[in-house]
């Protein structure tokens, strides 16, 4: 036997619903839909349901792109670019992308690289390790942080150098 599809009643109590689940935290687009397609909405009340939901201020995909890079950023010190692959893996689109890297300090964002290269470089210890090999691996690490390969090599220049 099926259930009738009350169309407006679930709008509205997924409206209700999907409210706090927006306040708990900033979501994105596509998790809201998701989490709305799971409780058995079809796409017409889903994309009217989030359409309110951005009216009313909710849902925002800038400012998720912002607080995620912000976050990411500062508790997790990754780099640029490990953070816009997040971003582009949750389907942010690339113009909130790049609003969201305008928000990192480029100063901290270089003494952070800067750090980590000295803290890595340091720990880089054992039989066989030369010049070449702690290069290798600190610049690996630092990439893998998600640091742009061109300020990665700068930062092990200066390295070298004795400049950081």
């Amino acid at each position: 036997m099926y259930r009738k599809y009350n169309s407006e009643k679930m709008k509205e109590d997924a409206f209700k619903k999907i409210r706090s689940y927006c306040n708990y935290q900033l979501r994105t687009h596509r998790e809201v839909k998701e989490k709305l397609y799971a409780w058995g909405l079809w796409k017409r009340d889903v994309e009217e349901v989030l359409a309110n939901l951005i009216v009313e201020g909710y849902v925002s995909e800038g400012d998720f792109a912002i607080q995620y890079a912000k976050e990411k950023f500062k508790s997790n010190e990754w780099g640029r670019m490990k953070i816009q692959q997040r971003l582009k893996q949750r389907y942010i689109s690339e113009r909130c992308i790049e609003d969201a890297m305008k928000g990192i300090d480029e100063e901290i964002y270089r003494n952070n690289l800067y750090r980590h290269t000295r803290e890595k470089w340091d720990s880089v210890k054992g039989i066989g390790c030369n010049l070449f090999v702690k290069m290798r691996k600190t610049g690996n690490y630092l990439l893998q942080k998600g640091y742009e390969s061109k300020l990665v090599w700068e930062a092990l220049k200066k390295l070298k150098s004795g400049e950081i």
